[in-house]
């Protein structure tokens, strides 16, 4: 959020393609219980579902990355009037989250390349990622614009149900948080202490 791109690009190649650090949960008890599998899965608590922005998508249908189990309309949740659609990525109350991995360091990387004019090497970035996923190569425009349309679907799906959407949503300005008591969020922890910009008064 500096915009020191080739700072964050030089630091994203630090991360080897091997990298995973995932936070670790169990069912011993519910203070250890994964939170996000506890209260969006059928078996445990139909607190939360899929938002129709994922569910509705042919392209995040077909995607690995975003698991859901869609059973249609008259599948309901907590109330008798919104649909639940069940997260399947973290079914148990001791499936790991990742909090960091080498994909978001190759996103990283890619957005970076993007805004600093290469494109080409922007789009291998994105295909090592996508080929991770058994995905086939993304072969659209390199244009800036093409290319950081693809880059914010990539991180959307990649990152899923990481906490880190509502970050890119404010980053990229996105219409869909566009009104104005919508972007009062409060500032993370990462951020804040990374980024002395963050708070400054």
């Amino acid at each position: 959020m500096l915009k020191n791109y080739a700072g964050a690009r030089d630091d994203a190649k630090l991360i080897p393609s091997t990298f995973k650090f995932n936070a670790i949960y169990s069912a011993n008890s519910t203070r250890e219980n994964n939170g996000v599998a506890t209260l969006t899965t059928t078996v445990i608590r139909r607190e939360a579902g899929v938002n129709p922005r994922f569910y509705k998508s042919a392209t995040y249908k077909a995607d690995p990355r975003t698991p859901f189990r869609d059973k249609g309309d008259t599948a309901k949740g907590p109330d008798p009037i919104r649909q639940f659609v069940e997260q399947l990525k973290y079914p148990q109350r001791d499936t790991p989250i990742p909090m960091s991995t080498w994909q978001e360091a190759r996103l990283i990387e890619a957005e970076a390349e993007i805004r600093l004019g290469n494109g080409g090497r922007a789009a291998d970035l994105i295909n090592q990622v996508r080929a991770a996923a058994n995905l086939p190569a993304y072969t659209g425009g390199t244009g800036q614009t093409e290319l950081l349309a693809q880059l914010r679907y990539e991180r959307s799906a990649e990152l899923w149900l990481q906490a880190q959407s509502v970050t890119d949503l404010r980053r990229f300005n996105d219409p869909y948080i566009a009104a104005p008591h919508d972007n009062c969020f409060e500032i993370g922890q990462r951020e804040w202490d990374s980024n002395p910009l963050s708070h400054a008064p």
